[in-house]
């Protein structure tokens, strides 16, 4: 077949117009719509199209847009009746309605009769100036009173049917014991059952004093307290954290620590530890059962010390009489505190004690040490020590009276002494020492010494003589000048006291 009849390279302007007459029409002029425009041209005019297909994610966006509209309706709302609840709960937490609700709350939960100062309440803490309680003849709690009481209380505390939270901040406590009452109630409400209607976690004071029936030489003061319940057991538990606590007839005495748990009429003392006053590391602990409504029975508590200083036991008449730190030695006849729970208490402490190693013991202010110093021409006889474990003896306080008993001092190749030192309620002073000289240090005073007829034979490798004390604990005496000058001299021939030169005791015991 021929070939088709090729397109020219050119076209004039007429021939180009003629071929867009004739031109098939084409699918976008058949989907739009031919115009002519001002210019007498002409031209296709296609029509948008309307996308019918769906779109998830629009509808998506809308449904969001009405849920976050709904949620900061519904917020806005809550928090709108959150506030007015609120205002309206701090309103009634405020009102004597509501104050008269919690005294009944407070004696229910205290078994006290409650008074309570200014009182506000806010959504987290409520706030009282101050907040007294008054208990019954029949307890051993007299008054308790507080001042500066803040309390971080749950939301449900001002409708609920009891005030709870997490802590109550006393800023200041005094608490007075007395001796309870027999027959008389203990509490102003009856016995509670169940959930207590005030119920915290914790309680506590960075300022605690406490005293008994008002007697200022039976009290702690400067102590910092916590009472909170014990989760498994119930019990509510008392611990203190430093202060000074002072006892009849007892030296001052520095607290350290003290932990206790109420167990219905009874008091379980885990442990009481006090200080030394020096600012050392010795400790003085105590623990035991207190039953303070017992009258009859004693409260009987252990005692244990370490390192302890011993006049700070003894008390400060003995403060140079007894020098040095002690640790307590096992016994099952010793080392116990008892008490009776009632006024002018008898009370009663037996401790049994060596000297401490890393401490010096030392006796002092007897008129015989002075005089075996000046007679044996040895100072050290003035203020003898006593090193390693050589140093024993027992304590006993009791009826106002200090006793140190079983004594047994020694240096050996030295001296040794033996007996018990009494000092009595008026502070008199009684009691005996052996006093053992080393044989060989008789021996080399030689054969014209009034010692070698003064003491005793020779045992356990002393000379013995045996000292009566006398006088009081800030002038102790004893009998050693008197039985020295009465001691015969050892010559062959005797000579009158005053012609015996150098034997006499004044001449022997005169500094040198």
């Amino acid at each position: 077949m021929p070939s088709a009849e090729r397109e020219p390279e050119k076209y004039s302007i007429d021939e180009m117009m003629e071929r867009l007459k004739n031109q098939t029409p084409s699918e976008s002029e058949n989907e739009g719509e031919r115009v002519t425009r001002a210019d007498g041209t002409e031209a296709i005019k296609i029509r948008k199209r309307k996308r019918r297909s769906e779109q998830p994610q629009k509808e998506i966006l809308k449904q969001s847009r009405r849920s976050r509209i709904l949620q900061v309706v519904a917020a806005t709302f809550l928090v709108i009746s959150a506030l007015l609840a609120s205002g309206i709960a701090i309103a009634y937490a405020n009102s004597p309605p509501f104050r008269e609700r919690l005294l009944k709350k407070i004696s229910a939960s205290t078994g006290a009769t409650p008074e309570i100062g200014t009182f506000r309440m806010n959504p987290r803490t409520a706030n009282a100036g101050k907040l007294n309680l008054v208990w019954p003849k029949g307890n051993f709690l007299d008054q308790l009173q507080t001042t500066g009481i803040i309390a971080d209380i749950a939301p449900s505390s001002f409708f609920g049917k009891a005030m709870t939270g997490e802590e109550v901040i006393v800023s200041d406590s005094y608490l007075i014991l007395k001796l309870p009452t027999v027959n008389e109630p203990l509490s102003v409400t009856p016995t509670f059952d169940g959930a207590l209607p005030i119920k915290f976690n914790r309680y506590r004071t960075p300022k605690f004093r406490m005293n008994f029936d008002g007697i200022t030489n039976f009290s702690l003061v400067k102590s910092e307290a916590s009472l909170y319940p014990n989760a498994v057991t119930n019990r509510l538990q008392f611990s203190l954290n430093g202060g000074t606590l002072t006892l009849p007839g007892w030296p001052t005495l520095e607290l350290d620590r003290a932990f206790m748990e109420f167990r219905g009429k009874e008091i379980d003392l885990v442990s009481l530890s006090l200080v030394d006053p020096s600012g050392r590391d010795g400790t003085f602990e105590f623990s035991g059962t207190i039953s303070p409504y017992d009258l009859k029975r004693p409260s009987t508590l252990t005692a244990e010390i370490r390192n302890y200083p011993i006049a700070s036991i003894l008390g400060p008449e003995f403060e140079d009489i007894l020098i040095g730190n002690i640790d307590s030695v096992s016994s099952t006849q010793s080392n116990f505190y008892s008490f009776y729970p009632k006024e002018d208490s008898e009370q009663k402490l037996t401790l049994s004690f060596r000297k401490n190693l890393g401490s010096v013991f030392e006796i002092s202010k007897f008129p015989f040490l002075f005089a075996l110093s000046q007679t044996m021409q040895d100072e050290w006889f003035k203020r003898p020590e006593f090193v390693g474990e050589d140093a024993s003896a027992t304590i006993l306080r009791e009826n106002g009276g200090t006793s140190i008993e079983k004594i047994d001092f020694q240096n050996k190749g030295r001296l040794a002494l033996r007996g018990q030192i009494n000092v009595a309620k008026d502070k008199t002073l009684s009691g005996e020492f052996e006093v053992g000289i080393a044989d060989s240090m008789i021996l080399a005073m030689g054969k014209n010494s009034r010692l070698r007829t003064l003491f005793g034979p020779s045992r356990e490798g002393y000379r013995w003589l045996t000292v009566q004390l006398s006088g009081t604990a800030q002038n102790p005496n004893d009998d050693f000048k008197d039985q020295f000058l009465a001691a015969p001299a050892e010559e062959p021939q005797q000579k009158s006291e005053s012609d015996y030169k150098g034997s006499t005791f004044e001449e022997l015991t005169k500094p040198r």
